[in-house]
């Protein structure tokens, strides 16, 4: 789960101009707690496999939405329902 969309949901689920009865900030950040909690999201990512998680996830949603990734990484050429461009050689893949 990207810190992000944690960011988001507390942004939003606490804004009284989205909600007739938004979260409180203590309940908000309790359901964060608890989604951190939940079995799905402990897969002990810790030092050099956070920026990897962190790329996993992008390519998720880049596949989902048929957009480009943008990354020198080689490996993403294993994907091949995976458009990705290396921006430094400037094709696309």
């Amino acid at each position: 789960m990207p810190w992000t969309s944690f960011g988001a949901f507390l942004l939003i689920s606490t804004n009284p101009r989205a909600f007739l009865r938004p979260l409180s900030p203590a309940a908000a950040a309790d359901r964060v707690t608890d989604w951190l909690a939940a079995p799905a999201a402990r897969h002990d990512i810790r030092g050099g496999l956070v920026p990897d998680a962190t790329l996993a996830m992008l390519t998720a949603l880049a596949i989902e939405h048929g957009l480009t990734l943008h990354c020198a990484d080689p490996n993403f050429a294993r994907f091949t329902e995976l458009r990705w461009q290396n921006p430094l050689r400037g094709t696309t893949l």
